[in-house]
């Protein structure tokens, strides 16, 4: 590698030989096993220190003819996981209904507690969170441990660069709780994941140094895109087909007035092609930084 520059080679499936490939290696595993290299990579300072380790993922994954339902996971490891790594371009939105003994105390003005956090860059190369809405901190009273894990994630997160949602979801018995997994390298994350995915779902009992778990138990945890639409800056749930907006706000619309752009991990935009058939923009799911027209 010369100096000052970055070369890969990288070696992925086709876009033909995508469906062939699946039957015959475990593509999400193998990647995986190799974003866990390049973490270490990172750990070891092989990298220039201005460049995050999400944009390097981004910038190879942007590399490789993907499927369009393969991106999200290749981007964020979203998809069959039940979680996502967080980077900027998302927001969590995070709310607790109040119990009847906190209600009282409110005299009826609230009936929950809200924050808004948004996922931003850190230091340049890691990710943390920054509040930009609460409702409810001062006049709910609520447990020092719920208002905490509802209000402060930023000091509970200090310094544990790597963040992962565990999504909230309905389970055969109970609804599973959303979890924040952070840890002070990334490649502390896949021995953290494997600890609270062991059933039942749950932060460890002990967690090691450097590392944090966050259970947000009986709150609503929404995970959120930033998307532009027609010049207007929205925000959608994480997972958003590109279908379900088409489908809601443009209906009569052709679909061939419909354009897409996704920003790349240099900055600028590429044009998202697709057939146009309903089953095509289903399997494109919405991202942070995607412009979205239409006529």
């Amino acid at each position: 590698m010369a100096e000052g520059v970055l070369r890969w080679t990288i070696r992925s499936p086709s876009e033909q030989g995508w469906a062939a490939s699946a039957t015959k290696y475990d593509i999400h595993a193998e990647w995986s096993q190799f974003i866990h290299e390049l973490l270490r990579l990172q750990d070891q300072s092989c990298f220039p220190a201005n460049l995050p380790f999400f944009t390097i993922r981004r910038l190879i994954a942007e590399s490789m003819p993907l499927p369009a339902a393969e991106v999200a996971f290749f981007l964020y490891s979203f998809g069959g996981t039940g979680y996502v790594d967080l980077v900027p371009g998302m927001e969590l939105k995070l709310e607790r209904p109040l119990r009847e003994k906190e209600l009282s105390s409110t005299h009826g003005k609230l009936t929950s507690v809200e924050a808004v956090y948004r996922v931003v860059s850190s230091s340049g190369r890691n990710v943390g969170l920054r509040q930009v809405s609460a409702m409810g901190r001062k006049e709910a009273s609520i447990s020092r441990e719920q208002k905490q894990s509802i209000f402060d994630l930023p000091s509970l997160l200090r310094d544990k660069p790597a963040l992962r949602l565990f999504l909230a979801e309905a389970g055969d018995h109970d609804n599973l709780p959303g979890i924040i997994a952070a840890t002070s390298t990334a490649t502390e994350m896949p021995e953290l994941t494997t600890a609270i995915v062991h059933e039942p779902r749950s932060c460890p009992r002990s967690i090691p140094a450097g590392e944090a778990c966050v259970f947000f138990n009986g709150t609503a945890v929404n995970l959120l895109s930033s998307i532009e639409i027609n010049g207007k800056q929205e925000l959608l749930p994480f997972g958003t087909s590109l279908g379900y907006v088409v489908d809601v706000r443009a209906k009569g619309n052709a679909l061939t007035s419909f354009s897409l752009k996704r920003q790349l991990a240099t900055g600028d935009y590429a044009e998202v092609k697709f057939a146009p058939t309903l089953d095509a923009i289903q399997q494109i799911v919405l991202l942070p930084g995607d412009l979205l027209r239409w006529k």
